[in-house]
């Protein structure tokens, strides 16, 4: 399942939904998607455990309960990395490869998006983005779940 790491790992944020949405109509770049928390949520409700991410920031697994006997359920922000691919656009449609975090959230702060827990529009900018990143200690602790592609 892919995550958008931009609008971070700590609350239940979406991208206000749409029946016509393309991301790249609503804004050039970046705009898209849920955070990991949401997805995480989601995925728990329906019976799956969370086992990992990949190293570049925007894929997690997810193994049904009942047939995860490695026992592996991580919190959102256990298996939360930050965006390591580049795929940010200008305005005019052309790649212009923001490599850092608050570069994105600078990109796209002005876009609104949905706050499940208090049920509530916001701005991205508004958005507490403190302890953004994973730690090098919680990713050698869970380095069997980490995947690289």
């Amino acid at each position: 399942m892919i995550y958008n790491s931009i609008i971070g790992k700590n609350k239940k944020i979406t991208i206000p939904y749409e029946a016509n949405f393309y991301r790249t109509e609503k804004h050039f770049s970046l705009y898209w998607g849920a955070s990991i928390y949401t997805l995480a949520e989601l995925a728990t409700s329906k019976g799956y455990d969370l086992v990992g991410s990949n190293n570049f920031g925007n894929n997690i697994f997810f193994v049904r309960h009942d047939c995860n006997t490695l026992g592996i359920n991580l919190a959102p922000q256990e298996a939360y990395v930050k965006s390591k691919y580049r795929e940010s656009r200008d305005k005019f449609g052309k790649l212009s490869f923001i490599s850092s975090h608050d570069e994105g959230v600078k990109l796209i702060g002005e876009m609104e998006v949905y706050d499940i827990d208090n049920n509530r529009i916001t701005k991205i900018k508004e958005l507490d983005f403190r302890n953004i990143g994973i730690s090098k200690e919680n990713y050698f602790q869970h380095s069997l779940i980490f995947f690289e592609f």
